[in-house]
């Protein structure tokens, strides 16, 4: 329970994703199997958009994990699966997306639901005849709580038919109610104008409000637009029951078509559906219509009867199924003792069938670790710390490996600020104790685009958002890296107590000061406390210890010292105002964990107080243990006020526990709540079991609290003198909300120890008694897993250690890290001893994050935990102890442009091999771009977008003082070249298309040149991009002249758009091209690949007389290519690219928050963009209006000095 326990007032269901939806396996080689973990998976959009995306021709296996708190989302997605499973064609695809979609149903769509809910529960009855049927061959359940509490969920379902009729009644009339507040607080009178413009992606400045419009009249009616309000006169029982109970919860933001890819609508695509939309029942038509073609996916994939797609279901919340699946790979029994939720005492009990490392059913056996995990936006919800502690262990140790992590950045005072800047230290040591990087930190370069977030965000509501899509990596040399990492114990002991400190910032002086100046400045009570409200409280001490659970197996160092220092640090704190009301907490859960043990708790009280029930006789072994559990059991009467308030009112404190004497006062902050009945056992060490109540909240039960303490703060004072407490934590809008219902203290309930009705006292939870022991396993499993010995990592003859070297001062900022190698080999230290050996670097490693000393006739390899400045290492050679120790800066800078590294496209020698810095996909599932007569407004369009002139700040400044250069070689060039091909393409008008990029200047007599055959201009929608499908042959005179028909196909190209590039530019090039194949190729490397011949080699050559590129896909999938018999000839040479625009790392990107309103503080690419035409140079629309280039008719200037400015850049791509 790492989650402070929230009062669940009101809690929202999220039926329908309002985000578009995600292609899971970008990040992965066509053939690498995916094992995907979905951590509140939401509805079906990102399953069935990836199995789209994947095409019927994929044969990759697709493994996906489904977990989500709430049980009527995965009951609702079980019944769209089988219900499609069922469908023979798409003929019932209309009734599917109603049953999924609509708050309300039509007869024949009810009737549907009806039969398909008994269907499924009469499978369902015994989970052998489950897994027998075909949907069993897919559809997998992970626990039996799981199977459970869906069959209850359609059984709800079908009750609503055998309602009695006013009961029924009811149940419409209150739906109805509930739907029409929705609407009047949310959506009448047009509220939310821009709402559905993240879906529209790089077209959001065309949507004009339509996204707004269907919201609106989606909840008017309950309905797509398109659909009759008087065919559809049922409530829909799947939006009817949730969690929260009987009745309808949808959050507001709940509407069909944002969930969609809505990009190709407002543009001109081909498809079925004619574009651009222009009314909203176009715009459901368009939604509707992706999704049938996304079920059509699903089916084809569901029916290959070759075991290569499992989906599983698993009902908890995403840190208890994370710990639970943790348990799974640590090979503990599968009942794991982990709760599913953060109330209730059910407990995620995984299928044996499935999750057991032994057995006959490997064909459906569940993966233990993953290779992609998605937390949709739980980053908001559960805090950054908590999301890695639970799933760093799940993520499995390759380099294609991924962890998204998005967050939704909130800021009411329009100054953006980086999502990993709440972490509480600086990332490269978050990063080398978890042992990811994000992914911003490996490049500066990205191929997904987040200009339309700063762009379009919604400037009507109060709190605005930026979709920070952060995504964490495995290092690129992770297979090799060295898993533990030394440190000093004194300044990890400061790092620790800085985390600690921002965790619990809202307990600070300083947001207390905050208040105070507000309520100086005369700002309203209410007003203040609700911005003081807003400050998301994330963590409990338990998060803290769970997260030194976590890292401790790998840091070496004296971890003892290392505690002893920050406990000084928390006892003499003055910051946090209950930090010692805190502290035994804090102790109480290092101690249970084996982290750290105060003297107090080691040491029992002598001489207890009188009547004091601890003694040695009421103990399974005879002794008192050092942390006990305290049941507490709360008389259902007391919690009436708060049931009765509105949920608006009470909103969601966080629920405490606290202990009292008469001169001491401790909370305790990991609570588990179940409404149920106490019965006494008598037997030692656990005097009571607990009975759930089954009907929780709808009950009469008490309820049932219980928490841990250090058994000495129950001897400290006299049993009547020791007050047990529950109450709510008091936080400025939760103390204006409860102070009349509970007073100052916002206490609920009391009483003292010596309750012998109310309060006892166990060795661990009564419902739950191997709870602790699950941890140690848990703990144990990391270690044995993660670590490999105490000293660092020893090769045969070698002995690896490293070491973090922090910054002076107290805040836990990483400078450098060292790593020492200690020779073992006496070949090797005899080599080592002569004076005459040197140590020099050996420059063939195109990475920052790993190095090669060569020494005499012997070399070593040392790789870092994170990217570092290799060219400040620093050598320390000691010939006499035999060891070599290398040290090197670390490189972290988010502004900072990585142009200095030689190679921003890496594709690693991977088998196969895998793109670090471009995202995967199929050019044949994205949606064409049609040639329009409006060509000249599309590419203005997407100018305005930001998805062309995609500089970074330190390539705007050197575009505006060209003196500034200092790379050989920019990125800027190749993106303006890249510029020049889509603004070429776009206004070419239908006819065909070719490119030739070739160095100018003194070159090589036979040197390579490209030249690119334009098959089409589609939209990348998981991007939100544009992407150039293609076809490439690279070339040299020597090749043509050997080749009659290839040379006779290249001479009768006609009117060829010629580029002419720098050198330094086309080297780049060449290192690029081998990303832009791999990212689109459907075909396998072969066992002869190049690639592996030249010793893993990527590309080939830079050399302007070579090659950069293998063979093993030339001439295959080439797409629209081969359809032209103009180019025949030329099909054996050529392989298909996909060429897109280059954007700045997201952290760039989202630094351009404010820059588009003005507000930006810092550096800013480009003013705010206007809709219409801007300057190409300062984009500022014309004065009066734009000048525009006499040769290529294209680019735009506001005035003859930018003209003039931009004319050397210009010239060289300016078409011809």
């Amino acid at each position: 329970m790492s989650l402070p326990l929230l009062w669940p007032a009101k809690t929202f269901f999220y039926p329908i994703g309002n985000t578009p939806a995600a292609h899971l396996t970008a990040a992965l080689p066509p053939e690498t199997p995916a094992d995907i973990l979905l951590l509140g998976c939401g509805d079906v959009r990102n399953v069935l958009f990836t199995i789209y995306m994947e095409s019927a021709s994929s044969q990759r296996k697709l493994d996906i994990t489904c977990n989500d708190h709430e049980p009527a989302i995965l009951t609702r997605n079980l019944l769209l699966y089988t219900m499609l499973l069922d469908e023979p064609d798409s003929n019932g695809i209309d009734e599917i997306w109603n049953i999924y979609h609509h708050f309300y149903l039509d007869n024949v769509s009810l009737q549907r639901l009806y039969a398909q809910c008994r269907k499924v529960l009469q499978i369902t009855n015994d989970l052998n005849d489950w897994n027998d049927h075909k949907y069993g061959q897919v559809l997998r359940f992970s626990s039996d709580g799981t199977l459970q509490t869906i069959r209850r969920h359609l059984e709800l379902y079908l009750e609503i038919k055998n309602l009695p009729a006013k009961a029924k009644m009811e149940l419409e009339t209150s739906f109805s109610s509930e739907m029409s507040k929705v609407y009047k607080q949310h959506w009448e009178a047009g509220k939310r104008g821009s709402f559905g413009a993240r879906a529209a992606g790089p077209f959001f400045l065309l949507v004009d409000g339509l996204g707004g419009k269907h919201a609106q009249h989606f909840w008017q009616t309950g309905l797509s637009a398109g659909t009759q309000k008087s065919t559809c006169p049922n409530i829909n029982p799947t939006f009817a029951y949730s969690r929260s109970g009987k009745g309808f919860n949808a959050h507001y933001g709940t509407d069909p078509v944002v969930a969609f890819h809505l990009a190709p609508s407002f543009a001109h695509c081909d498809g079925s559906v004619d574009t651009p939309v222009k009314t909203i029942v176009q715009l459901a038509a368009f939604a509707k219509t992706q999704f049938r073609a996304w079920c059509d996916s699903f089916k084809i994939r569901a029916r290959q009867h070759n075991n290569s797609l499992h989906i599983r279901l698993l009902i908890g919340d995403a840190l208890s199924a994370s710990k639970a699946l943790h348990c799974y790979q640590a090979m503990a029994p599968n009942e794991t003792g982990i709760y599913e939720g953060q109330w209730g005492g059910t407990k995620i009990n995984l299928y044996p069938v499935d999750y057991s490392i032994v057995g006959d059913f490997k064909c459906h056996q569940a993966p233990p670790s993953f290779n992609i995990i998605n937390t949709s936006n739980l980053y908001d919800h559960l805090g950054i710390l908590n999301l890695l502690v639970v799933t760093v262990p799940l993520l499995r140790h390759t380099p294609e490996s991924t962890l998204d992590t998005h967050a939704l950045v909130k800021d009411e005072t329009a100054t953006h600020r980086n999502s990993l800047y709440d972490v509480g230290m600086d990332v490269p040591l978050l990063s080398v104790l978890f042992g990811v990087v994000p992914a911003r930190i490996l490049s500066n370069v990205t191929t997904t685009s987040t200009m339309h977030e700063a762009m379009g965000m919604d400037k009507s509501v109060s709190v605005r958002q930026f979709h920070d899509p952060l995504v964490w990596k495995r290092m690129p040399n992770c297979e090799g890296i060295l898993t533990r990492v030394g440190c000093d114990p004194i300044a990890l002991g400061n790092a620790l107590f800085s985390i600690y400190e921002k965790m619990f910032e809202d307990e600070s002086v300083s947001s207390k000061i905050h208040a105070t100046m507000g309520r100086k400045a005369g700002i309203d009570p209410r007003t203040l406390a609700k911005h003081m409200g807003t400050m998301s409280v994330l963590y409990n001490r338990t998060s803290f210890a769970e997260f030194l659970f976590s890292i401790r197996p790998r840091v070496l160092t004296n971890w003892e010292e290392a505690m002893d220092h920050f406990v000084h640090l928390l006892e003499t704190d003055s910051t946090l105002l209950v930090g010692l009301s805190n502290y035994q907490d804090i102790m109480c859960h290092l101690s249970l964990r084996d982290l750290y043990t105060s003297p107090a708790i080691k040491t029992p009280i002598s001489g207890q107080p009188q009547g004091s029930h601890l003694h040695s006789g009421s103990w399974r072994d005879g002794v008192v243990p050092q942390v006990v559990c305290v049941v507490l059991v709360v008389p259902r009467d007391r919690l009436r006020k708060l049931e009765a308030m509105e949920p608006d009112d009470i909103r969601t404190p966080t629920l405490l526990c606290h202990t009292k004497g008469p001169t001491w006062h401790n909370m305790h902050s990991s609570v588990r709540p179940i409404f149920g009945t106490v019965q006494e056992t008598h037997t030692k060490g656990m005097p009571v079991k607990i009975t759930e109540d089954p009907l929780g909240w709808k009950g009469r039960a008490p309820l049932i609290l219980s928490f841990y303490i250090p058994t000495w703060l129950l001897q400290y004072s006299a049993p009547h003198d020791t007050q047990i407490v529950v109450g709510f934590k008091p936080l400025p809008l939760i103390s204006l909300c409860l102070l009349p219902a509970l007073g100052p203290y916002l206490e609920i309930f009391q009483t003292t120890l010596d309750d012998r009705k109310r309060v006892f006292v166990c060795e661990s939870r009564p419902d739950n008694p191997t709870e602790l022991h699950t941890n140690t396993l848990r703990y144990y499993g990391i270690k044995a897993a993660d670590t490999a010995g105490q000293g660092g990592d020893k090769l045969e003859d070698v002995g690896l250690s490293t070491e973090l070297v922090f910054a002076p001062g107290n805040k836990p900022r990483l400078q450098s890290i060292g790593i020492k190698a200690l020779f073992v080999d006496h070949k090797k230290r005899q080599e080592l001893a002569k004076a005459e050996t040197g140590v020099s670097r050996v420059n063939d490693k195109e990475a920052d994050h790993e190095t090669v000393l060569r020494y005499g006739c012997f070399s070593q390899t040392f790789k870092f935990p994170f990217p570092v400045d290799i060219l400040s290492l620093k050598i320390q050679l000691a010939r006499k102890s035999s060891y070599l120790r290398v040290e090197a800066p670390v490189q972290f800078d988010p502004e900072m442009s990585k142009e200095g590294f030689s190679n921003p496209f890496r594709v690693l020698t991977h088998s196969p091999p895998l793109c670090l810095n471009m995202h995967y996909t199929r050019l044949d599932q994205l949606p064409v771009l049609k040639d329009a007569p409006c060509s000249t407004s599309t590419w203005e369009h997407l100018t305005a977008c930001g998805l062309l002139s995609t500089y970074s700040t330190k390539e705007t400044a050197e575009r505006n003082n060209p003196s500034q250069r200092k790379a050989k070689y920019s990125l800027k060039d190749v993106k303006d070249t890249i510029d020049s091909l889509f603004r070429s393409i776009i206004m070419r008008k239908g006819s065909p298309f070719q490119c030739s990029i070739a160095p100018a200047g003194d070159c090589p007599n036979n040197q390579t040149n490209f030249i690119i055959f334009v098959n089409a201009l589609r939209l990348d929608l998981n991007a939100c991009s544009i992407v150039l499908d293609a076809c490439l042959l690279e070339f040299s005179k020597e090749m043509v002249n050997s080749n009659p028909r290839l040379y006779a196909t290249i001479q009768a190209l006609d009117r060829v758009h010629t580029v002419d590039v720098t050198i330094a530019e086309m080297v780049l090039w060449k290192k690029m091209i081998p990303a832009l194949v791999e990212r689109c190729r459907t075909w396998s490397h072969k066992e002869n690949c190049a690639y592996a011949a030249t010793g893993g080699t990527i590309p080939l050559s830079v050399d302007l007389t070579k090659g950069s590129l293998c063979d093993c896909g030339k001439g295959l999938d080439l797409g629209p290519f081969n359809s032209n018999p103009d180019y025949r000839a030329a099909a054996p040479f050529v392989v298909r690219i996909g060429i897109c625009p280059i954007f700045p790392s997201n952290s760039e990107a989202s630094a351009l928050f404010n820059a588009f309103d003005g507000n930006s503080s810092g550096p800013s690419s480009k003013p705010a963009p206007t809709s219409g035409p801007v300057c190409r140079i300062c984009s500022k629309p014309g004065n009066p209006t734009l000048l525009t280039c006499s040769r290529c008719k294209a680019t735009k200037y506001c005035s003859a000095a930018c003209q003039k400015a931009d004319w050397k850049d210009h010239k060289r791509i300016c078409a011809k």
